[in-house]
């Protein structure tokens, strides 16, 4: 979901939800409206790019971005009705995020995938999925 669309959904949503919300480092951005059914929100401070696109000032997703991820759906996972992905143009870093949590928790990525409206970065989507097969505790089948 882009932010803006986001920023005007935020405090309208009326189920509980957490969000996991992409940022591109060095752009200002207006402070996430959250609503009362917020119960937990990760912010990811990195690039649209994958691992082969390395240069100086990008920050690429990384194994540690995924592992907060997992950890945030795990504790949240039987306390909210929805997992709300958003970034800056909601087509890329969010997809490739929302995919691979429904991977995982539903062995079904197809809403993202089957569509059109979104290219998912598949580093982002590649490296959730692995960090989360080397896990002690995966999340595959956790619901």
């Amino acid at each position: 979901m882009p932010f803006e669309k986001w920023r005007q959904v935020s405090k309208l949503y009326p189920y509980d939800h957490i969000v996991i919300g992409y940022r591109t480092p060095k752009i200002t951005y207006h402070p996430i409206l959250f609503s009362p059914y917020c119960k937990g929100h990760l912010e990811l401070w990195v690039h649209d790019y994958g691992v082969r696109d390395s240069g100086p000032g990008l920050i690429i997703f990384s194994k540690n971005h995924a592992k907060k991820i997992l950890e945030l759906v795990e504790r949240e996972k039987n306390n909210v009705h929805h997992i709300i992905c958003q970034c800056d143009a909601g087509i890329s870093r969010s997809s490739a995020t929302a995919a691979a949590i429904s991977k995982i928790l539903y062995n079904d990525d197809s809403f993202v995938f089957d569509s059109h409206r979104y290219v998912p970065n598949s580093h982002i989507y590649q490296t959730i999925l692995k960090t989360n097969f080397e896990s002690e505790i995966p999340l595959l089948n956790a619901l």
